[in-house]
């Protein structure tokens, strides 16, 4: 892993200490706890994670790492205080942490995550970006163009000749979602496919749609389409992060290095750097790094 930037100040004097500012480091820092910057236990949010870390550090902020928490344990870790900030999702805030309805218009369901954290947990949702990723249906491009499917309507017309292949609990819960909307058929078969080995199967002709989460690093390749969920099945799960009040209390200026780092990143970049760890077998480190030293710039 890279090497980290650190500023060396010598202290001269025997009085009070004074506070030494270097690489834009925050007055006063030296009496303020960390901000304990936190990911769930998968590449897409470790290096969004540490991409953040490293803009916090450049500000002069303090940061503790407690990366890699289970993604079902994450939300007590911020609720009894134990991290500050992590980046999150607003669908996974709505459905699973506060077991609301889904609301599919993207902004009304930001607003509601947004309101109730603040009411429930004095938690704070920042900025979010425009990157929904969200469960979707996907084929190989060859074959989707053969067939002229582009949406969820036109693979259902064809379904009987299909053969699915998805992960087990999409069969149990995400699968009666989408046939509720779009009609009660059957694919040629249906078969249990592990996240990992979804792509190779599509590929190797083993199956001809298959679910995956849409910034997946393996859609870097462009062999996969994404076929158009046409009737809004799939609530916004937008990439957002989230920090507790008393931690901004503390460090003010992180609300607006956060938003600054939000308001550039795209879904290209997601993907580009869950591909880069997950299909080249980078560090997420070194690929956030990367990723920090080509924004920098810009913050």
């Amino acid at each position: 892993m890279k090497k980290r930037r650190w500023c060396a100040a010598i202290l001269a004097g025997v009085m009070a200490m004074t506070t030494v500012t270097g690489c834009g480091s925050s007055s006063g820092s030296e009496d303020k706890d960390p901000l304990v910057v936190s990911s769930k236990d998968f590449t897409e949010s470790q290096v969004l994670g540490e991409v953040y870390a490293l803009a916090f550090e450049d500000a002069g902020i303090k940061v503790e790492r407690k990366m890699n928490i289970g993604s079902s344990l994450i939300h007590d870790a911020i609720v009894n205080d134990e991290v500050d900030f992590y980046v999150g999702y607003t669908g996974t805030g709505l459905i699973t942490r506060l077991g609301m309805d889904t609301i599919q218009d993207p902004q009304e369901c930001y607003d509601t995550v947004k309101k109730a954290y603040e009411d429930k947990w004095k938690i704070t949702w920042l900025d979010s970006t425009d990157i929904n990723d969200s469960e979707g249906l996907f084929m190989l491009k060859t074959k989707a163009e053969e067939l002229g499917i582009t949406d969820y309507t036109q693979l259902w017309e064809q379904a009987d000749s299909l053969v699915l292949g998805a992960f087990g609990e999409f069969y149990e819960d995400l699968y009666q979602d989408i046939k509720d909307v779009y009609g009660d058929v059957k694919f040629k078969d249906e078969l249990v496919i592990d996240y990992a080995l979804n792509f190779e199967a599509c590929r190797s002709g083993q199956i001809d749609v298959f679910n995956q989460y849409t910034t997946n690093g393996m859609l870097s390749t462009g062999e996969f389409v994404e076929l158009k969920d046409d009737q809004g099945v799939w609530p916004p799960y937008y990439i957002c992060p989230l920090v507790r009040d008393d931690a901004l209390e503390q460090w003010p200026e992180a609300e607006e290095i956060a938003n600054k780092v939000t308001a550039l990143l795209t879904k290209e970049d997601v993907i580009a750097m869950n591909a880069k760890c997950d299909v080249d077998g980078e560090d997420f480190e070194d690929v956030a790094e990367e990723y920090y030293e080509s924004i920098k710039d810009k913050l």
